[in-house]
């Protein structure tokens, strides 16, 4: 069985390509019988923070409470790419020529020199 930290990384970064990102908030309580605050930020904007006994306690129950978020957000589908007639550098060039290029009657006369 997967944990929760794991979880939330796969469906995070399959969903949204970001890897969560754990902070440590506070740590409260006797030095023997520490309190540990920790804040998980995933994909599509989900946080969430937790306490536990142990940074890997606090770690997991955020995990768990993140991955409940975003497992109950609707996915997204796919955004489809519509094929959009572009022109192309040579059509454009084209048109560009055609537009400036003065039309030509005759062929250019060169002071002696002869055709060929």
């Amino acid at each position: 069985m997967v944990d929760a930290k794991s979880r939330l990384q796969q469906v995070s970064q399959a969903r949204f390509s970001v890897t969560p990102t754990y902070e440590v908030l506070d740590v409260s309580g006797a030095g023997h019988s520490p309190v540990f605050t920790i804040k998980v930020l995933a994909g599509g904007g989900v946080e969430a923070v937790a306490e536990g006994r142990s940074k890997q306690t606090a770690q997991q129950t955020a995990a768990a409470e993140a991955l409940a978020t975003l497992e109950a957000m609707p996915v997204e589908p796919p955004v489809e790419r519509v094929a959009v007639d572009e022109p192309t550098v040579e059509s454009v060039v084209a048109e560009l020529v055609a537009e400036t290029a003065e039309p030509v009657t005759e062929a250019p006369e060169r002071a002696g020199a002869p055709l060929n």
